[in-house]
C-alpha cells in the first residue's frame, strides 16, 4: 500500500523526474507499489501531454484552413511597382520644380 507522503511527492513531480525515476527501473528510489504508481502517474501525464498537443495541432490545421486564400499573380505585382515607381518619380519631379521654382 502506497503512503500519503509518497503520493504526494510523487504528485509533485515534474514529467521529467517521473520520466527519470521511471527510466532507472530498480535502482529508482521509489520500489514496489510506489514505483507502480509511480508509472501509472508518468503514463497518464503523457496522456494528457500527446492529447494536448493533438488538440492544438487540430487548432493550427483549422486555422490554417480557415484562413482566406490569396491569389498571387506576378503580373498585377509587376504593374502595382510600375505605377508606384511613377507616382514616385512624379512627386520627385514636382519636389525638385517647387525647390527651384522652375517652370516646366
Amino acid at each position: 500500500m502506497i503512503s500519503d507522503k509518497a503520493k504526494k511527492s510523487i504528485d509533485s513531480m515534474t514529467l521529467e523526474d517521473m520520466a527519470y525515476e521511471v527510466n532507472r527501473g530498480h535502482a529508482s528510489r521509489f520500489q514496489r507499489d510506489n514505483f507502480a504508481y509511480l508509472k501509472t502517474c508518468y503514463e497518464s501525464r503523457l496522456r494528457e501531454e500527446e492529447l494536448k498537443n493533438s488538440i492544438s495541432k487540430n487548432q493550427s490545421s483549422n486555422e490554417a484552413k480557415n484562413k482566406p486564400k490569396t491569389v498571387h499573380n506576378p503580373r498585377l505585382y509587376r504593374i502595382m511597382e510600375g505605377v508606384i515607381a511613377g507616382v514616385l518619380i512624379l512627386c520627385v519631379a514636382w519636389s525638385i520644380k517647387h525647390y527651384f521654382s522652375i517652370e516646366l
